[in-house]
């Protein structure tokens, strides 16, 4: 039962996730991503509880995909559209990937960090 009802919630997210992309512009999408790559990804997974178990490059990618998006309303569209069509199988789907990079993100935030000491930079 809690299966089903984990599962119920999770549709009603990624509905929900699809209207409030749906109801976003260019613009409010423009400025999302851009506080989102301004923010400590800490934060972000502190104050939004979809993206909780999202790894900093999970989050960043996010921002990438939100500015392309903005950049391009047919795609926006068609992702929007796909959200709301899914089949309950996809949702399923789509819901275990989820809890699957929650549980990657936990593992790598609960292991030592090893990043950062080969010297290679990250900016661009």
């Amino acid at each position: 039962a809690t299966t089903a009802a984990s599962s119920s919630n999770f549709n009603n997210d990624l509905a929900s996730q699809a209207e409030q992309v749906a109801n976003m512009d260019p613009e409010q999408m423009r400025r999302q991503a851009q506080m989102m790559r301004s923010m400590d990804p800490a934060m972000i997974r502190r104050m939004n509880p979809q993206m909780a178990g999202l790894t900093d490059q999970q989050i960043r990618m996010a921002a990438d995909q939100m500015e392309m998006m903005a950049s391009n309303p047919s795609m926006m569209k068609s992702m929007v559209d796909q959200m709301k069509n899914m089949s309950p199988a996809e949702k399923e789907q789509v819901r275990r990937m989820q809890d699957q990079m929650k549980a990657g993100a936990a593992t790598a935030s609960a292991a030592p960090a090893t990043t950062g000491t080969t010297g290679t930079s990250m900016a661009s």
